[in-house]
């Protein structure tokens, strides 16, 4: 559930564990549920930090206001913060104008 607590490190380790480098861990299907793990485009852009720009989805949420399905997720490195995103924005493709050199096609990309 939403307030227990998770020992990202572990999680993240488990992960690892489990999958082998979720670097190397093709992308699956398009939707996006509680507790799976993703990563974000920029990961391409990262050399020093491997875990840079992974996420692990919280809760998939519904904007109070606009009925907007949104996802709710958080790094998995750093000060692990929280973040929200509109679920069409959290699943839309990479814009190849802007990041002409991104392989991934689009901006969040499940790894298990």
């Amino acid at each position: 559930t939403w307030n227990d607590p998770i020992d990202f490190g572990s999680a993240f380790m488990k992960t690892l564990a489990q999958y082998g480098d979720i670097r190397k861990i093709e992308p699956t299907a398009r939707e996006f549920t509680p507790g799976d793990i993703v990563r974000h485009f920029k990961h391409e852009l990262v050399t020093s930090n491997p875990n840079e720009y992974y996420y692990v989805i919280r809760d998939i949420a519904e904007h109070t206001e606009t009925g907007e399905k949104m996802v709710v997720y958080q790094a998995l490195y750093g000060d692990f913060k929280t973040y929200a995103r509109p679920y069409s924005m959290f699943a839309g493709k990479v814009d190849k104008e802007k990041y002409p050199m991104i392989q991934q096609e689009y901006r969040f990309e499940k790894v298990k």
